[in-house]
C-alpha cells in the first residue's frame, strides 16, 4: 500500500510540474512575440500569381507567438498584428526591392512573397523567398 501511494504522489507531483512549465513557457512566448517582416512584391510582374501570392500570405500567419508587419517594396501596408491583411491591394509599379534592407530592421523573420526570378534576387540576402 505505501509503494502505491508513493507512486501516486510522484505521479501528481510529476503532473503539476509538467503543466507549471508549460504555463510559464507558454505566457513568456506570448509576453514577447516573435516580430515577422513580410514583404509582398506588389509589382505588375506579380499579377498572373496574385491570388496564390494572397493564399501564401493567409498560410504564413498562421504562426502561433507572433506578430506579423507587412510592407510592400515602397513602405508599410500595416503594422505588427496577429493576421497579414492585403485586403483592396493589387499589383501595380516596377519590381523595386533596394529598400528592403531598411525595412527589416528589428526582425526577427523576414520573408519576401514574390515570383521574381533569382537574378531580379540577387541584392535579397537574408530574406526567406516564398513564391506564390
Amino acid at each position: 500500500m505505501r509503494a502505491f501511494l508513493m507512486c501516486l504522489m510522484w505521479l501528481v507531483v510529476s503532473v503539476a510540474a509538467w503543466v507549471g512549465a508549460d504555463r510559464w513557457l507558454e505566457a513568456g512566448f506570448r509576453a514577447d512575440p516573435q516580430l515577422v517582416v513580410v514583404v509582398l512584391d506588389t509589382s505588375f510582374a506579380m499579377e498572373g500569381d496574385w491570388a496564390a501570392a494572397l493564399r501564401a500570405l493567409d498560410q504564413l500567419d498562421n504562426q502561433p507567438y507572433a506578430k506579423f508587419a507587412l510592407y510592400g517594396p515602397r513602405g508599410v501596408i500595416h503594422g505588427p498584428a496577429d493576421k497579414l491583411d492585403a485586403a483592396g491591394l493589387r499589383p501595380y509599379g516596377a519590381r523595386d526591392f533596394d529598400g528592403l534592407s531598411v525595412i527589416a530592421r528589428g526582425s526577427d523573420e523576414k520573408i519576401l512573397v514574390t515570383n521574381a526570378g533569382a537574378s531580379d534576387l540577387i541584392g535579397v540576402a537574408g530574406w526567406e523567398i516564398v513564391r506564390p
